[in-house]
């Protein structure tokens, strides 16, 4: 049985709409890896990724407001 659940974004109209997630620790943290779960869906059959984008960045920064030393840990378009 797969398992149920990761992330998918809101449908959208459009495949080039911008959308975030963001994740604050609290403070810095050292970062040694950083693992994606795309949703996998049963319904009609659709299976893993659903909704998961087909291009995205993941970015890092010392501030909430990514105002300053931010840092481009991954860019897949």
């Amino acid at each position: 049985s797969k398992e149920h659940g990761g992330y998918h974004s809101q449908i959208a109209s459009r495949d080039d709409m911008e959308k975030w997630v963001q994740i604050d620790l609290g403070q810095p943290q050292p970062i040694a890896a950083i693992e994606l779960h795309p949703c996998y869906d049963d319904f009609h059959s659709i299976g893993p990724g659903f909704g998961f984008p087909s291009g995205y960045r993941i970015e890092a920064s010392n501030s909430s407001d990514f105002q300053s030393e931010t840092f481009l840990l991954h860019d897949h378009n």
